[in-house]
């Protein structure tokens, strides 16, 4: 539901890697700005996105997505320059 609190449930068998979440006090920030809502936490971490192409590969097969976190240096509780989040979306032939 939109605008609710997130809990991340681990699954051993999902597509998820997570190897740290934020103490309660830092979970679901958000800065409203001109009735805009921003993550309130872009200080802690940064994400970034493997953008592919499902047919522009070499070998045809298509690529899989892929998707992590990284944490900064930060004077909140954060493990500094720490991969923290990491998922992959299956092959484009499933």
């Amino acid at each position: 539901m939109q605008d609710t609190i997130v809990r991340f449930v681990p699954n051993k068998n999902g597509r998820f890697l997570v190897s740290w979440v934020p103490p309660l006090n830092l979970q679901n920030c958000v800065i409203i700005k001109n009735g805009v809502k921003y993550p309130g936490n872009e200080h802690v971490g940064a994400f970034g996105c493997d953008s592919y192409d499902i047919s522009g590969t070499v070998d045809k097969r298509g690529s899989k997505a892929a998707f992590h976190g990284l944490t900064k240096f930060s004077m909140e509780e954060v493990p500094a320059n720490m991969f923290f989040f990491r998922i992959y979306s299956k092959t484009s032939n499933g």
